[in-house]
């Protein structure tokens, strides 16, 4: 099984050269993340840059494949400035459902 606490110290170094001052946030998740990881688990991942690039996207999978047991790293990579476009987004889209079902509720008088 991997050593999950050094396996981290790698990663972060890496992430921190390939991606020097941009790193918003970094996480471990799944079964390692949850102390619950076996043999065959993978090690997922969550990135989370200050904004995110094809390019960025090429970097990143070239750093994955300078670390080991590359083949159990897996996970979730997107920059801050998307994440915040699609909360907004869903917080409009949620809004406009709401106004919608309140459109087609019947108005009622005080005392009906």
């Amino acid at each position: 099984m991997i050593e999950i606490t050094e396996f981290i110290k790698e990663y972060m170094a890496a992430l921190d050269q390939a991606f020097p001052d941009r790193v918003w946030f970094a996480g471990l998740q799944g079964s390692y993340g949850r102390g619950e990881a076996t043999e065959s688990s993978d090690i997922d991942m969550v990135v989370i840059l200050d904004q995110l690039s094809v390019s960025d996207i090429r970097t990143y999978d070239a750093m994955l494949d300078t670390l080991p047991c590359r083949e159990l790293i897996c996970g979730f990579l997107s920059g801050k400035q998307e994440l915040e476009k699609l909360r907004t987004d869903t917080k409009k889209k949620e809004r406009s459902h709401a106004d919608e079902r309140a459109r087609r509720q019947p108005h009622r008088r005080h005392g009906e």
